[in-house]
């Protein structure tokens, strides 16, 4: 069980990745992680950012992948408690390309730990 607080909480650590990764400002995405960090995306293999100082290059790994869109609509967001200090955020999205046509729909799992009084990604599917 996930009290409403911490929902809330975890939905703000994810809006706050979004946008320090939406304008490319490295050491605010930084302070959102705890190292290592696991991502998949739409590569073909399990990237692993190290430290903070390595996430450009995964990001970067990961961007290229990932099917150009213009605009990103999340569907839905659902937090969860999947065992004690882990927690998992389900996020349903559709990426539009310039025309305005739906190029992808999926899905995002995003895992975290509480580190002290903030919510933390460890992992990124």
């Amino acid at each position: 069980m996930i009290s409403p607080e911490d929902e809330l909480r975890i939905k703000e650590t994810h809006h706050r990745y979004y946008q320090a990764l939406g304008t490319a400002d490295w050491a605010a995405l930084g302070e959102i992680f705890t190292f290592p960090a696991v991502f998949k995306g739409f590569v073909d293999e399990v990237l692993v950012a190290t430290d903070a100082s390595s996430l450009a290059t995964t990001f970067a790994m990961l961007i290229a992948a990932t099917p150009q869109a213009e605009r990103t609509d999340i569907l839905s967001m659902d937090a969860t408690c999947v065992r004690s200090n882990t927690y998992m955020l389900d996020m349903s999205y559709v990426l539009y390309d310039m025309f305005d046509a739906p190029v992808h729909e999926g899905r995002a799992i995003y895992f975290m730990n509480r580190v002290l009084d903030d919510f933390k990604i460890f992992a990124i599917m």
